[in-house]
């Protein structure tokens, strides 16, 4: 899908990421734009970030199910 006119996503870079909690989050990466160099290290072309902070000291499982792209 191609848009033009639109706001890049609020949470295309990483300093504008999203906080999540455990759980499902259900996202994508519609508008997202490419912030090449990204201050998070790496090429993050077409990117969203999120930001998790464990409530707990146990392991956290994060997993892209369905995506088709390479994540």
């Amino acid at each position: 899908t191609v848009r033009t006119g639109s706001a890049p996503a609020p949470n295309s870079s990483c300093q504008t990421a999203i906080p999540i909690t455990a759980g499902v989050t259900a996202g994508n990466n519609v508008r997202a734009v490419s912030s090449d160099p990204s201050i998070c290290g790496g090429d993050d072309d077409a990117a969203v970030w999120y930001t998790y902070t464990a409530t707990a000291s146990t392991m956290v499982e994060a997993r892209t199910c369905g995506s088709s792209m390479d994540t």
